[in-house]
């Protein structure tokens, strides 16, 4: 199984947020990021809903890891 979903926002097809609201209509405990080098208030209120982290374009590789490593420890370490 899928544990985290990393998507770009812009995509072919469907963008980002809709594929992430998709998933997670599947998997509600999914944990998603979203990377995107702009976001308008509408699609910033959609990862709020998802709540999914976002990610800034450009990025690094060790941006991309320091997040996911974020929130792999996050499920792996609840907040009580």
């Amino acid at each position: 199984p899928v544990d985290i979903l990393f998507t770009d926002y812009n995509m072919p097809g469907m963008n980002g947020f809709e594929l992430m609201e998709q998933a997670i209509t599947r998997r509600p405990d999914l944990k998603c990021i979203l990377a995107s080098g702009y976001l308008d208030e509408t699609a910033r209120a959609g990862v709020e809903r998802c709540q999914a982290r976002l990610i800034s374009k450009p990025y690094t590789i060790h941006d991309a890891m320091k997040i996911i490593m974020q929130v792999m420890d996050a499920m792996l370490n609840p907040a009580t």
